[in-house]
């Protein structure tokens, strides 16, 4: 399996050429390979290479895209889209943090694109063309989308306020970990689309959770922050 990977704040992780094993049944060898590529062309470029040297020695790689965003996972989502029409027939928005473009493809696909709201995390240059792209062979039009791309802050891997201050609200209210990437993004975004009357009081919304703990420990900056609000006892008050 051949995957650019990226490390806890966002940061495209060139990763050290290491030996280790993977933990399938059958022991197999993994190995890292270190690239100085930054962007999602070059880390593309990387791991195609990557795939073509395996195939030439005989393996038969399987490529995992930036983000985990290709037509399986489009699909993947899709079903939970599904499922969650199933659960919440009324769902008015379903709103959702849009790294790569997978998830919020797939929730189109099954939902359409006037219930989703996707939240622009800055990890791809045009965030339209990249949803855009992953719906091809859907009647959806690019123009359809709907996607705000007001949370980015200063960049990807930085720490956006809102994103934190909807991390800390989170936490505060309802005890629901989120992390400032993503998922406080999307919060900060579904905030957001609240007051400019994007989404009216009253509409059954829904927020996609795509993960949070991970995320939140291993941002540099949310790590400190956390820290500062740390109590002698080693309690985080996330109290206003």
């Amino acid at each position: 399996m051949v995957c650019p990977a990226t490390d806890g704040r966002g940061r495209r992780h060139p990763g050290p050429r290491v030996p280790g094993t993977s933990r399938r049944r059958r022991r197999r060898p993994i190995e890292l390979t270190r690239s100085r590529a930054t962007t999602h062309r070059g880390l593309r470029a990387r791991t195609g290479r990557v795939a073509a040297e395996l195939e030439r020695g005989g393996a038969t790689p399987f490529l995992v895209p930036f983000g985990g965003s290709s037509p399986s996972s489009v699909r993947g989502c899709a079903a939970a889209g599904r499922e969650l029409a199933e659960q919440v027939p009324d769902v008015r928005h379903v709103v959702v943090a849009l790294g790569s473009g997978g998830t919020m493809a797939g929730l189109v696909s099954a939902l359409g694109p006037g219930r989703v709201l996707g939240i622009h995390c800055g990890a791809v240059p045009d965030p339209h063309v990249a949803v855009f792209e992953l719906l091809d062979g859907t009647s959806v039009r690019q123009a359809d989308l709907r996607i705000r791309t007001d949370q980015v802050g200063a960049s990807y891997e930085d720490l956006a306020e809102p994103a934190w201050q909807a991390v800390l609200l989170a936490g505060r209210t309802v005890g629901l970990v989120l992390e400032p990437t993503y998922t406080g993004r999307a919060l900060a975004g579904l905030e957001a689309a609240v007051r400019d009357g994007d989404i009216q009081p009253g509409d059954r919304t829904v927020l996609v959770h795509t993960g949070g703990r991970p995320g939140l420990f291993g941002h540099d900056e949310a790590r400190r922050r956390l820290r500062e609000l740390q109590s002698d006892d080693g309690r985080v008050d996330v109290r206003p």
